[in-house]
């Protein structure tokens, strides 16, 4: 991966201690946070080892006693932080679209071009799901075995990010940069062309396709569809981390 990447990478791990901390006192008990350094590791290590474990044989098989032997915590301990496995579910979904919601404004946020803007926006998508493979993947598993309630504030929060492409679109089209194509249509189209990058990631391995390239074609695709007027901005330099 090229430095602009590695910076990316670095900005993420800023994004997820701060993130940890803002559900860390949402979601634990006082005595949890008495040491918030700390309890904030001691948060993460729990979402990143529920990922890791429901990757291995499923959330619904994941026991507490599981997670706190994985962690070296005891079940009291671990209660500090959660009672139970629908308050894990819910801090998982609550930490992930916080810290997507989070690193992807925060890219978009200075620049103003509509085609440069939702280029940015693409390649945060693209560059957050390489780093963070696991979350991505656990909603779209999960998603069958949610509470209605679960299953609609999943589905909001990838309707979010959907509904932002739609808004570069629309500003586009205000702005007579792009033409006048159906912008929820488009962004419904670009965000499942997004999620085939993870979902059938296989896929693109056996035919050697790598995450620039990737990339590029997403970005070739837009640039055909919305045939922006102004210079044409390009996706692997968009933005110095």
């Amino acid at each position: 991966m090229n430095s602009d990447f590695q910076a990316f990478k670095r900005l993420v791990s800023l994004s997820r201690q701060e993130t940890g901390r803002i559900v860390l006192h949402q979601y634990s008990e006082p005595v949890a946070i008495q040491e918030e350094g700390l309890a904030v590791r001691t948060l993460l290590k729990i979402v990143d080892n529920t990922l890791k474990l429901s990757r291995e044989k499923g959330f619904q098989a994941v026991r507490l006693r599981d997670l706190s032997e994985t962690l070296g915590l005891s079940l009291s301990q671990l209660h500090h932080y959660i009672r139970d496995k629908k308050e894990l579910l819910q801090l998982l979904q609550h930490y992930g679209h916080t810290l997507n919601a989070r690193v992807l404004l925060d890219q978009i946020q200075d620049i103003h071009p509509p085609w440069q803007r939702l280029c940015v926006a693409v390649r945060t998508q693209l560059w957050l799901s390489e780093i963070l493979p696991d979350w991505f993947l656990f909603w779209h598993l999960q998603l069958h075995t949610m509470t209605p309630a679960e299953r609609q504030q999943a589905i909001q929060a990838e309707l979010s990010v959907e509904e932002l492409f739609c808004n570069i679109i629309r500003t586009g089209q205000r702005q007579g940069v792009f033409h006048e194509v159906d912008p929820e249509l488009t962004a419904a189209v670009l965000k499942a062309m997004l999620q085939d990058w993870y979902l059938m990631r296989w896929k693109y391995e056996e035919r050697g396709v790598e995450l620039e390239t990737y990339e590029a074609f997403v970005q070739a695709l837009l640039e055909r569809q919305l045939q922006p007027t102004e210079a044409h901005f390009d996706l692997t330099g968009a933005a110095d981390f």
